[in-house]
């Protein structure tokens, strides 16, 4: 279930959970509870806009001085702080603006391009919700180390992205929808996890694959082929926030030790699928039976929350 993070849906799937628990029915409230990416994103940058209205200028004078050529120029302006900022603020504001340099702005450049790049995926899959957060975090990074005036606002919303991060672990759902996307696979794990988190994401990966294959008939494995297409969601962010280090293409294909499961070997092992933001293309052909049928099963899975309002006279 792909929700909001109001309190309120944690309750109802850990009803829901209690329901089915009662028929007998395996199931666990947050391991099946995705949030919703663009809520998540709207929170940080709510608290980013709060932490710009409510910063002291006393505290922050020292940061924002950086922003006047002179030095001449950056005394004024500490003066003007020390001694009376309400009546001297305006001033100060038009000499902010009339330099040209819009923090706020720059500041919610990063989480409006992910968002952009994100709502561009018809339906936005769940597997690159993680990479792109991870490229959202890596921006904010970036932004306030090579700009210390953005760094008192970059900080407050890595912060709570952070926070939201932390919580993705809850649940398997983005780990397997990410090994299931054809363009992504265990590319993004490897190549930016720590050793520990690779492995257990293996482990957890192979279960799971054992789990399917207890309820599906032994097909061969087909030969695959790379796909063709338009570049990934993931990359093209990377390369708009000049991360050159992070991507699906930027890195070279990891090629994971033999597994005593050939499936999943000669799956994470190949070319990826380079078929955009598409990856039922790749499927059509059923290439693999038991990471087909996890993939029917997770693929379906969107990023973000969406409320259909029907009219009044709408007849199903």
């Amino acid at each position: 279930f792909t929700m909001d993070n109001a309190s309120n849906n944690k309750r109802c799937m850990q009803e829901l959970q209690n329901l089915l628990h009662a028929q007998d029915v395996e199931f666990g409230a947050l391991d099946h509870l995705v949030m919703c990416f663009p809520h998540i994103t709207h929170i940080c940058v709510t608290h980013v806009l709060d932490n710009f209205t409510d910063a002291d200028l006393a505290d922050s004078g020292q940061a924002w001085a950086h922003a006047f050529p002179g030095e001449e120029e950056q005394e004024e302006y500490l003066e003007a702080v020390r001694s009376d900022p309400i009546s001297r603020g305006h001033d100060i504001v038009r000499a902010i603006h009339a330099s040209g340099l819009h923090q706020d702005e720059r500041a919610q450049q990063v989480p409006l391009r992910v968002q952009q790049r994100m709502s561009s995926e018809s339906p936005p899959h769940l597997g690159s919700t993680v990479p792109c957060f991870e490229l959202l975090m890596s921006a904010w990074e970036t932004l306030g180390e090579t700009d210390v005036c953005l760094r008192p606002w970059t900080d407050v919303g890595l912060k709570w992205a952070v926070e939201y991060y932390q919580q993705m672990d809850n649940t398997r759902a983005y780990v397997i929808s990410m090994f299931v996307d054809p363009t992504i696979r265990l590319s993004w794990i490897v190549n930016y996890w720590e050793d520990e988190y690779v492995a257990s994401a293996e482990r957890m990966l192979l279960q799971l694959m054992h789990e399917y294959r207890q309820k599906l008939p032994q097909m061969p494995i087909s030969a695959q082929k790379q796909g063709k297409g338009s570049v990934h969601t993931i990359d093209s962010l990377a390369a708009h926030f000049g991360i050159k280090d992070m991507g699906t293409k930027t890195q070279p294909q990891p090629q994971r030790e033999v597994m005593p499961d050939n499936e999943y070997y000669t799956y994470v092992n190949g070319d990826l699928w380079d078929d955009g933001s598409d990856p039922l293309k790749f499927w059509e052909r059923k290439t693999f039976p038991t990471i087909f049928a996890i993939a029917m099963d997770y693929l379906p899975h969107q990023g973000r929350f969406e409320v259909l309002v029907f009219p009044d006279n709408y007849v199903k």
